[in-house]
């Protein structure tokens, strides 16, 4: 007979396990039935015919499904529910009468999207969020005194079309950590985005155009600004002040009264700006030790104007084809650092210095063909300007007021050889006209190799996460005085991706894992660029395909337990009737014994040794 104990032990483990499994994936459908769906239209066809009524019979977990339709109310979400338009399209449209917040949010973790909220009542917003975690996302928010107000930590404001408001597109207030991303605020009053007293916020790829102001920051800091449009607003494209230790890189300032308006601020980053067509590309105001780092700012009437503000560092800005000056500094700017910029056709001046702006250095700057390369009057004094390439300005290089001491303009290059022209220390030099008070000697006999700076295009060529074995195309360019040569790509993992003469290439091997991508550039001269860098997620296969094998392993266990367990009652059962069948067997042959044999006396039967689990058999 065979010993099945082994298999009724395992069998009893098996059936514990699957009743765990089970009971685990029931109380999991139990749990999720409780988040139910409620349904909302204005023709009282469904659950409900207001919202409001809606949100006072759902529970947290809930999701209200509002169907088209105008809805004339004003709503208070004090339940962590999701509320979504059932077409997303604005046909879903809340009225909120003129009085009060159309939709006012109370508790964290609300989700509301897809509807058209407007008529708010004065000074009040068609979304005012008072709590934290909070999103809000492709809403249409309009006619109203702000759109959308945010006042808590951690919301997400994405996708929402915040124009046409009596005020204000968005606005945050005593906030931290909120992310606002791919909104359009359009022909508000005052201002597209208004970010007050609050910290740590994002806002990302937002367009705020035809307003009084674009984007309006005061006391906020560590901010990041990037890749946002601000175009065509009556006053300052981007507007900062009292906030410090920010990043404003990617923006775009065009068609304003000053692209960058930063002003009472200091230790901010502003790099990779593109700024034209306003009166300032870049204004600085009181706004001592920032660092303005690859702008672009052409076609303005100054390109970067720096006024009563100390310690900044300018490094590879292009200031170029400006009306009035390239760089400007003014009414005490004082101490400030330019170096390898590229100051070149501007209409008036490269570089003017004026008004008790003093002790500022200049080096290894471009600047050429604009009237004057520099200006220095007004009383400003101890300017330095060497190593430069200065050439082909029509009246001067560089012109130095009678009472603005003297500028040493050392080691520069002046187009020539011969080095500038002064009528008196050096009437026989064909370079750029150099007045008194400058002292050019000795001069550069050839161009001053200025090194080259790389950039790096993010968007939309680079993405912030991809798969492993995706193609990718990478793009950038680098700006020299001279040409670029070569481009080299690295990543931190990888290594070098590409080294060639091409300033884009794709590529489907990356590998999965953070990467730093790097990029740097050299020019004819043989110089090489500092590295640029972005950040790429590449999500690896084997990852991606874990949580999957994992459940296929864990199921193949399941089914071979099973099937264990199985072959374990099949054999019982079987080996109980091959009992059943010897006892039948040996009751019939004692029973024809006991016709032909002297009758005995019964006995009871005597106790067998039992296998583990067998039920004791009856007579």
């Amino acid at each position: 007979m065979k010993n099945l104990a082994p298999f009724r032990v395992h069998g009893s483990l098996t059936l514990v396990f699957v009743f765990l499994i089970v009971s685990s994936f029931i109380a999991g459908m139990d749990s999720m039935g409780e988040e139910r769906t409620i349904i909302v239209s204005s023709d009282g066809s469904r659950d409900f015919n207001t919202i409001q009524e809606a949100l006072d019979n759902a529970i947290d977990g809930d999701t209200i499904l509002v169907e088209e339709g105008t809805y004339t109310e004003s709503i208070v979400v004090d339940k962590q529910i999701t509320i979504i338009a059932g077409n997303g399209n604005g046909s879903t449209l809340i009225d909120g009468g003129g009085s009060g917040a159309v939709v006012s949010i109370t508790v964290p973790n609300v989700i509301i999207s897809g509807f058209e909220i407007g008529n708010s009542g004065e000074d009040e917003a068609g979304i005012a969020i008072h709590a934290d975690d909070v999103e809000v996302n492709d809403n249409i928010c309009s006619d109203n005194t702000i759109g959308i107000l945010v006042n808590g930590s951690g919301a997400r404001v994405v996708g929402n079309d915040c124009s046409n408001n009596s005020g204000t597109g968005i606005k945050v207030q005593s906030s931290s950590g909120a992310v606002l991303s791919r909104n359009i605020c359009l022909m508000n009053k005052n201002f597209g985005i208004h970010v007050e007293e609050s910290d740590n916020i994002t806002l990302e790829e937002n367009n705020c155009n035809v307003s009084n102001y674009g984007v309006y920051v005061r006391e906020s800091d560590r901010m990041i600004i990037r890749n946002n449009v601000c175009d065509s607003n009556y006053d300052h494209g981007f507007f900062i002040s009292s906030s410090d230790y920010s990043t404003i890189s990617g923006n775009t300032g065009t068609n304003n009264v000053n692209g960058i308006f930063l002003s009472h601020s200091s230790n901010n980053l502003l790099s990779g700006n593109f700024n034209s067509g306003n009166q300032e590309g870049i204004l600085l105001s009181n706004a001592p030790d920032n660092s303005l780092m690859n702008n672009i700012c052409t076609d303005n009437q100054d390109g970067i104007h720096i006024e009563i503000s100390e310690r900044n560092f300018l490094r590879g800005n292009n200031c170029s084809n400006n009306a009035a000056a390239g760089i400007h500094m003014s009414d005490d700017a004082s101490s400030n650092q330019l170096e390898s910029n590229m100051i070149t056709g501007n209409g008036e001046r490269g570089v003017y210095i004026r008004s008790s702006s003093s002790h500022n250095i200049l080096n290894n700057n471009t600047i050429s063909h604009s009237k004057f390369g520099i200006r220095v009057v007004h009383d400003s004094k101890n300017n330095s300007a060497r190593f430069n390439n200065i050439f082909g300005n029509s009246e001067f290089g560089i012109y130095v007021g009678a009472v603005d001491g003297t500028m040493n303009a050392s080691h520069t290059w002046w187009g020539d050889e011969t080095g500038p022209y002064h009528d008196a220390d050096n009437p026989g030099a064909v370079g750029d006209n150099v007045t008194d008070h400058v002292e050019f000697s000795p001069w550069a006999e050839r161009r001053i190799n200025r090194n080259p700076i790389a950039v790096m295009h993010e968007a939309p060529d680079i993405k912030e996460k991809i798969e492993e074995g995706e193609k990718i195309r990478f793009s950038g360019e680098g700006e020299d005085d001279g040409e670029i040569v070569r481009y080299v790509w690295s990543s931190s993992i990888d290594g070098e991706i590409y080294n060639g003469t091409e300033p884009s290439f794709t590529t489907s091997n990356l590998s999965g894992g953070d990467h730093i991508i790097s990029l740097r550039v050299q020019d004819d001269c043989g110089a090489w660029s500092e590295s640029v860098t972005t950040t790429i997620k590449v999500e690896d296969k084997e990852d991606r395909g874990y949580f999957t094998v994992v459940l296929v392993v864990l199921v193949v266990v399941i089914i071979a337990m099973l099937a264990v367990y199985q072959f374990m009652v099949q054999s019982d059962s079987e080996d109980n009737k091959d009992k059943e069948t010897a006892a039948g067997k040996s009751d019939e042959s004692g029973n024809a014994t006991a016709k032909d044999s002297p009758k005995i006396a019964e006995q009871p039967p005597k106790a067998k040794d039992a296998d583990f689990g067998d039920e004791p058999k009856g007579e």
